[in-house]
């Protein structure tokens, strides 16, 4: 029997995870390549589906917020709000308790909203969309690295990618920026992905569609989403066979035109309908420069982080991949652009006082494409010395990485209840809990108050009313009455007399968990 704190379903989602890596594994060895893409997509999915499932309530930062934001988006599409109705006064600066919300871009809530107009209110509705794009992140991800080595090198790539804890464990909404990082690196990865198509074929299609993907990008998460336009006019730049064609200077032109004309009614649309919310997000933004957001680290903090989210083998195997990358055949333009890119985003969070681990994600699947050219270097290497045991040995080192980049102790870890000192998962299924019970025992229309800690923002996404974290002052009950709203109060053992006394008020007595989680 095995010891695991995994449920049987959990179980089984690895056992089939790790069964299609597998046959995708042995299917290539065998040359059947477009099948053993489509099985490592399916491999991919399962994974990252069952990441979706694993926590069965939204996680505190950010995602409880993103989903409260799409289950209201739902309603009003283009009203992206927090609060479904202004109650009470607010500052329209503090995200966290604001009622209109354009702390992020909505194109990531919008597909989270659809997902929730058909599927409900839950989890994996979710996350559900980052689940699709990040399993389709394989496909695009084989692409780039068999233009820059070889099909092998391309499948290599895609199987790390498919297997990645940190790509697997992201999609759980685990991680601060959940599902917006989720998104945000996959449409930054199919731009590149574009990009990289119209160097090696140079047709129109590529140009389009690469200004398509970018302005998705910017539409999830701002500027950082135009990190192709960067290498691409740097390659133009830096290659004189590309600066004196006029043909490459009007694609890259027409690739950000596309990009512009798609991603900038919604930023002209939210300057113009939100004056006060859009000068106090431009504040908010300011402070990432300035050191006030309290996320702090040394210089060198985003390299660290390569570690703990990919390994010390996988970060120690960049360098060499990247030496093998700069002496391939491949175009100038690839080579001076992606190096680019790279340096671009881990120098930029590097110089800004604010960090946070996900901050360089988006250039990871180019790490894993040099990473995947030094594995085929060393397949190369053995292929030509033991030729007679090459075959199996080699379906041997794929499964391995596969096996080794899942890091199933991890998702044990963080996912379930192993750790019997662990009090993140407990409070917030507790806290869950509580409020669905609320939900079905409370009048509609009703207020709620005296949540505690930012658990406002799940309680209003699992009962769809209004809630506070705070006690009601008798200003407060007073508002909420004069527009014919009942009010609830969560019972934390020091409620004031006038409340108590207040026989009009419902009285909650179900325990919430108040540790700030």
């Amino acid at each position: 029997m095995i010891d695991t704190h995994f449920s049987d379903r959990d179980l089984y989602f690895l056992g089939a995870g790790f069964l299609s890596a597998f046959f995708s594994i042995f299917f290539f060895a065998r040359g059947k390549t477009k099948t053993a893409l489509a099985v490592l997509i399916l491999s991919a999915f399962l994974f990252r589906l069952l990441m979706a499932l694993i926590d069965p309530f939204v996680h505190i930062w950010d995602e409880q917020f993103h989903a409260l934001v799409a289950a209201n988006m739902s309603e009003t599409p283009f009203h992206p709000k927090l609060y479904r109705k202004a109650l009470l006064a607010y500052d329209p600066s503090d995200w966290t308790a604001n009622h209109t919300w354009i702390h992020k871009p909505p194109l990531f809530l919008w597909q989270m909203a659809m997902s929730i107009k058909i599927f409900g209110i839950n989890a994996l509705a979710v996350r559900l969309p980052s689940v699709i794009l990040a399993a389709l992140m394989v496909p695009a991800v084989y692409r780039i690295g068999k233009i820059c080595g070889s099909a092998r090198t391309g499948f290599i790539a895609a199987l790390i990618l498919a297997c990645s804890n940190m790509h697997i464990n992201i999609v759980s909404g685990y991680l601060n920026t959940d599902q917006n990082d989720v998104v945000f690196a996959a449409y930054v990865l199919f731009s590149i992905w574009a990009w990289t198509e119209y160097v090696h074929k140079e047709k129109l299609r590529w140009v389009l569609l690469t200004g398509f993907f970018a302005a998705a990008a910017v539409l999830v998460k701002w500027l950082p989403g135009l990190l192709v336009f960067g290498g691409w006019g740097l390659a133009v730049l830096l290659r004189l066979d590309w600066q004196i064609s006029f043909t490459r200077w009007k694609h890259l032109a027409i690739a950000v035109a596309v990009t512009v004309i798609l991603a900038a009614p919604w930023f002209i649309y939210a300057h113009q309908q939100w004056p006060a919310e859009w000068q106090a997000m431009q504040k908010g933004f300011r402070l990432h420069f300035e050191g006030e957001l309290g996320h702090s680290g040394p210089w060198w903090y985003h390299f660290g982080e390569l570690r703990w989210q990919f390994g010390w083998i996988f970060t120690l195997a960049i360098i060499p991949g990247f030496i093998i990358f700069s002496r391939s055949k491949i175009s100038s333009a690839i080579k001076i652009a992606f190096p680019a890119m790279v340096i671009a985003v881990f120098g930029f969070y590097s110089f800004v006082p604010a960090r946070l681990p996900l901050f360089c994600f988006i250039v990871s699947p180019l790490l894993i494409v040099w990473v995947s050219l030094a594995a085929e270097e060393i397949l190369l290497l053995f292929e030509n010395r033991i030729k007679r045991f090459f075959a199996p040995l080699s379906l041997l080192f794929l499964f391995i990485i596969s096996f080794a980049m899942v890091d199933i102790g991890r998702l044990e870890h963080f996912h379930t209840d192993r750790d019997p000192k662990e009090f993140y998962r407990k409070t917030r299924m507790t806290n869950k809990a509580a409020f669905e019970k609320a939900a079905a025992a409370l009048p509609a229309e009703t207020v709620i108050f005296n949540c505690g800690g930012f658990n406002h923002v799940s309680c209003m996404f699992y009962t769809g009313l209004t809630a506070y974290n705070h006690i009601p002052s008798e200003t407060d009950m007073e508002t909420i009455r004069s527009k014919n709203r009942k009010i609830a109060v969560f019972d934390d053992g020091h409620l004031p007399d006038y409340i108590m006394r207040d026989s009009s008020l419902i009285i909650l007595h179900e325990p919430l968990v108040r540790n700030g989680f």
